[in-house]
C-alpha cells in the first residue's frame, strides 16, 4: 500500500510516497493511482458509494461541485518525482493501492485541530474528546461528525416509511392466507390464522438502518458522546429508537446487505446522504478491504466553504448579513431595473467583507479579487471594504491597511484571524481561538 500526506493549497510540491512501514518508495508506483483522482471536477465524484463528500449537494447547489478538484498532478520521468497541486479540498481519499490524506495546512504535528474545530462549530458541535486527523484510521470520527447533520436534515423531510411485508399469526385476517404456515403453526386449530399484509411502515430497512448505526455509535465508548452533543440530536435519537420495535442486533449485516442495493425515495431526498453515511460508518475499515478496482472511497470537506460558514457564525454577533453565492440567497441588484445580481459574503452598514481561504500573509488580493470587493463598494455605497482570511502569522494588529481606492474612493482593509499554533491539545487550541473570535476584528 502507497501512502502520500500532504496539505490543502499546497502550491504545488514534489510527490512522496512511503510505503505501509514508513519507507520512501518510487513515487512511480502510485502515479496511475493519482492520475485517476487528479483533474478531475469533484462532480465527477459524487455519486460514488463509498465517498462522502461535505457538504453534500443537497445542502449547497451544485456549484460546490463544478470547478473544484482534488489535486492536479503533473508527471515527470525525472528522479526526484512529480508534482502535486492541491486546492481547498481536504479529507482522505484512497483508491486502488493508493491513499491521500489532505491535512488543512494549519495541521500541528499530525492533528488538524483548526479543521476539527470548524467542522464543530458549523455543525453546532461541544465535543472535545474526539481525536481527529485526516488519515484511514481517523476517518470513523470524520463520519461521526456528520451523522447528526445528515440525521435532523433528513428527520425534517419527515420519517422515512415505505412499504413492508408483515406476515402476522392472529384472529384478526386482513390479508392474504398463508396455508403452509398456517397448518404448521396453528394445527390443532385454536383460533388464530396465518396470513400477511402490506403495509405502511416506519420501521424498514431504512430505519433500521439508522438505528443500527446509533446503536454502533452508542456502544463506542470513544465516540458516543456525539448522540448527546445537543438537544436536537437527542430528541432525533429519540424517535428513531421509539419508532423502530423490530430492532434485533444479529440483523446488522441483513440491514447492510439491503442497503447497499441504494434503494432511494424520490421525495425522502436527505435519506440518500445519510444512507450511504450510515454504511460507511458500519463498515468502518472493511470499506477499505472490500474495494473494487479504480473505485475510490474516503471522506472530503470543501475548506473553503467551512470557512466562509464559520466566519458567518462569528459576524453575525457584529450585525453582518451573510449571503450565500453557492445557493444564490442574499443577493443584490446591480442594476436600477433589477438586472444583474451581486453576492458579497459580509456586509452591514458602512462596510463590506469577503472570505477568503487564501493564503494572503505574503502576497496582496489578486486583480480579480480587488475588483470584486470594490463593485460590492461601489452598488452598496460603501466606503470599506477587506478579506477575512485565516493566518499563521499572528498580526500586530487585528486590522491591516491594504490602501486607498482611487477614483470614487474607499478603504480595503485586510483581517487576518490567527490560527494558533504549537498547542500542545484540542482544548488548548480552542481557547486561543476564542480569545480572538473573529466578530471583534470589526
Amino acid at each position: 500500500m502507497s501512502h502520500i500526506t500532504t496539505t490543502d493549497n499546497n502550491r504545488g510540491k514534489l510527490l512522496s510516497v512511503l510505503n505501509d512501514d514508513g519507507e520512501k518508495i518510487d513515487y512511480r508506483t502510485s502515479a496511475a493511482d493519482i492520475n485517476r483522482i487528479s483533474n478531475r471536477e469533484l462532480s465527477e465524484f459524487y455519486d460514488e458509494d463509498n465517498l462522502l463528500i461535505f457538504p453534500s449537494r443537497l445542502e449547497e447547489s451544485a456549484d460546490l461541485l463544478k470547478k473544484t478538484r482534488i489535486c492536479s498532478f503533473i508527471k515527470a520521468e525525472k528522479p526526484e518525482g512529480s508534482i502535486l497541486t492541491t486546492e481547498n479540498i481536504a479529507g482522505f481519499i484512497g483508491i486502488n493501492d493508493t491513499e491521500l490524506s489532505i491535512t488543512s495546512r494549519f495541521s500541528q504535528g499530525g492533528e488538524d485541530y483548526f479543521l476539527h474545530y470548524m467542522i464543530q462549530k458549523v455543525l453546532n458541535l461541544n465535543v472535545t474528546n474526539l481525536r481527529f486527523s485526516s488519515s484511514a484510521d481517523s476517518v470513523l470520527n470524520l463520519l461521526v461528525y456528520l451523522f447528526p447533520r445528515y440525521l435532523q436534515n433528513a428527520l425534517r423531510q419527515g420519517l422515512y416509511k415505505e412499504y413492508q411485508t408483515f406476515h402476522r399469526n392472529d384472529e384478526n385476517v386482513r390479508g392474504v392466507i398463508e396455508l403452509p404456515r398456517h397448518i404448521k403453526n396453528n394445527i390443532p386449530f385454536e383460533g388464530k390464522i396465518a396470513y400477511k399484509t402490506r403495509d405502511y411502515s416506519f420501521d424498514n430497512m431504512m430505519t433500521e438502518l439508522i438505528r443500527h448505526t446509533i446503536e454502533y455509535i452508542a456502544e463506542r465508548r470513544d465516540i458516543a458522546c456525539i448522540l448527546s452533543a445537543s438537544q436536537e440530536i437527542r430528541d432525533a435519537v429519540k424517535v428513531i429508537r421509539e419508532e423502530t420495535p423490530l430492532y434485533n442486533a444479529e440483523d446488522r449485516q441483513k440491514v447492510i446487505a439491503a442497503a447497499l442495493k441504494n434503494k432511494r425515495h424520490p421525495y425522502f431526498t436527505y435519506y440518500a446522504p445519510l444512507q450511504k453515511l450510515c454504511v460507511q460508518i458500519l463498515l468502518n475499515k472493511k470499506i477499505k478491504l472490500a474495494r473494487k478496482k479504480n473505485k475510490v472511497y474516503g471522506i472530503l470537506f470543501d475548506v473553503s466553504w467551512l470557512w466562509e460558514q464559520y466566519l458567518a457564525i462569528q459576524l453575525k454577533a457584529s450585525g453582518f448579513s451573510h449571503s450565500d453565492n453557492r445557493k444564490g440567497t442574499g443577493s443584490i441588484s446591480v442594476l436600477k431595473n433589477n438586472i444583474g445580481r451581486f453576492i458579497p459574503d459580509f456586509y452591514k452598514a458602512g462596510f463590506v467583507i469577503d472570505a477568503k481561504y487564501k493564503q494572503f500573509d505574503k502576497s496582496n488580493p489578486p486583480a480579480d479579487d480587488l475588483a470584486q470587493v470594490i463593485a460590492y463598494m461601489h452598488v452598496l455605497s460603501i466606503q470599506k471594504g477587506g478579506y477575512m482570511y485565516p493566518s499563521k502569522e499572528q498580526p500586530s494588529a487585528a486590522t491591516k491597511l491594504l490602501g486607498e481606492i482611487k477614483g470614487y474612493g474607499g478603504t480595503l482593509y485586510l483581517f487576518p484571524v490567527y490560527i494558533p499554533q504549537k498547542c500542545e491539545s484540542f482544548s488548548e487550541f480552542v481557547q486561543a481561538m476564542e480569545k480572538q473570535p473573529a466578530q471583534d476584528i470589526i
